[in-house]
């Protein structure tokens, strides 16, 4: 989602109602960082809409109050062709692209770097294909739970779960670049 797309569609109504931002311009580079890959300049206006409907505050909504908003639009996923129940190549193809996109958002954040060196990896790498962006603080500590369930099953199942739990941790880490770091940084 672009700056221009965020000024257009939801500063645009928000401005008619609030007034205009202080900084646009880095408001709107703020926001860029939070809006789902894949959200439409028709869920901004939604959004817009659902703030001018509920807000009761006077002034133009905070950047926290927006990041809080932003990060809620939800995106529309194809799921079949016509109700068939058929998932074509293409569609599959476009959601893997968005979803790599999503994650490669990720790489060398601190919380990617966290979730490598504590061992949740997977679980962040999950979220963020799943949801399309980070996770809050709160999904975080979901995370964290998460992972660690599915590692004391797969070790309690022993074996091949154990080794694939270990291929899944080494798949996230590379997904978030921690794998990549690793190797520039000795180089």
């Amino acid at each position: 989602m672009s700056e221009a797309q965020i000024k257009t569609f939801l500063f645009g109504r928000l401005a008619r109602v609030y007034g205009q931002p202080r900084n646009a311009d880095g408001l709107a580079a703020e926001l860029a960082r939070y809006v789902p890959v894949g959200a439409s300049d028709e869920a901004l206006e939604a959004l817009a809409g659902r703030i001018v409907e509920t807000r009761k505050a006077k002034g133009f909504p905070a950047a926290a109050e927006l990041i809080t908003l932003v990060r809620s639009i939800s995106v529309a996923r194809p799921t079949s062709v016509q109700g068939s129940g058929f998932v074509s190549g293409a569609e599959i193809a476009e959601r893997e692209r968005a979803e790599d996109a999503a994650v490669r958002t990720a790489r060398g954040t601190g919380v990617a770097r966290k979730a490598v060196a504590e061992h949740w990896a997977p679980a962040l790498v999950s979220f963020i294909r799943r949801e399309r962006r980070m996770p809050d603080f709160r999904e975080i500590s979901d995370c964290i739970a998460i992972s660690r369930r599915n590692d004391a099953l797969a070790a309690e199942s022993g074996g091949m779960a154990e080794k694939l739990r270990k291929a899944m941790h080494e798949a996230a880490e590379r997904d978030l670049g921690h794998k990549a770091m690793n190797s520039e940084a000795a180089a």
